[in-house]
């Protein structure tokens, strides 16, 4: 579903680009047009992989991963679905599931911080300490603004406590 602002942004591009088709800026009627249609294509995209899983049921969280599986038959490589479907898979409180996606992850961006830190609440959820240790290292070298909580514990207090 478009957004009322995308509806509105193109409306705009689209009455600027008729101005500009009367004028001899042709090039920047063209220009504004395929703008506007761009952000439109932008939002929507955007929109529905923005928090998928969050304050869903679990039937609903249960749909959008049968519904991002199919769209990762199509796109094997697109680290957001995996990202995505790793949290899905956290939110059902299934995190060998969802270290699997995140895996894949890193896998595709090996710099990729914060799934670093979601990977790490994984192995720490299934009392693999070290792993979570190394985990939350990395995702603070990968990210130094990073500083996701663990409990009551910042990530760096809880690596300066638990790691060595």
């Amino acid at each position: 579903m478009l957004h009322v602002f995308s509806i509105l942004m193109f409306d705009m591009y689209y009455t600027i680009f008729f101005i500009f088709m009367k004028t001899p800026c042709m090039k920047k009627a063209i220009i504004l047009l395929l703008f506007s249609f761009l952000n439109i294509c932008f939002s929507s995209a955007q929109d529905t992989l923005r928090n998928p899983c969050r304050d869903k049921t679990h039937e609903d969280i249960q749909k959008t991963i049968a519904q991002y599986r199919q769209l990762l038959l199509q796109q094997p490589g697109n680290q957001k679905l995996h990202y995505e479907l790793g949290m899905c898979y956290w939110k059902l409180h299934d995190p060998t599931t969802a270290l699997r996606y995140f895996d894949t992850v890193i896998s595709l961006n090996p710099h990729y911080g914060a799934v670093f830190s979601n990977r790490g609440l994984c192995k720490y959820f299934l009392k693999d300490t070290i792993g979570a240790c190394e985990d939350f290292k990395k995702c603070i070298e990968y990210d130094k603004d990073y500083d996701n909580e663990i409990g009551s514990k910042s990530l760096s207090q809880y690596i300066k406590e638990h790691c060595k």
